[in-house]
């Protein structure tokens, strides 16, 4: 998730990170901005929730918040086929950015 709320796409970063450990170099801010846009807020999720709790909470649709986990722009883990597991602060941070 990039500091404005936009996401990012889910194999970015870990494949930029992949690249970044096997040249052994630390690359500047700058570089990385080029690459993804601006440096992502945080990578840890806290607070995981189903896709039902997740847009009971927020007060969305479950298929809303299917799409945004599937185009990567909120922080997501697939589980099984159809199921997915939700970072609640990502979600919300993107839909209050949607609505300003």
């Amino acid at each position: 998730m990039r500091e404005n709320g936009a996401g990012v796409q889910v194999w970015a970063l870990p494949v930029f990170r992949a690249l970044q450990e096997a040249s052994g170099a630390e690359l500047a801010p700058a570089a990385v901005a080029s690459f993804i846009g601006r440096v992502p807020a945080r990578m840890g999720a806290t607070s995981w929730l189903g896709v039902m709790e997740a847009a009971a909470r927020t007060g969305r649709s479950e298929r809303q918040v299917r799409r945004l986990a599937a185009s990567g722009r909120v922080i997501a883990k697939r589980i099984g086929h159809r199921s997915w597991l939700v970072d609640i602060d990502s979600l919300e941070n993107v839909l209050r950015n949607q609505a300003a």
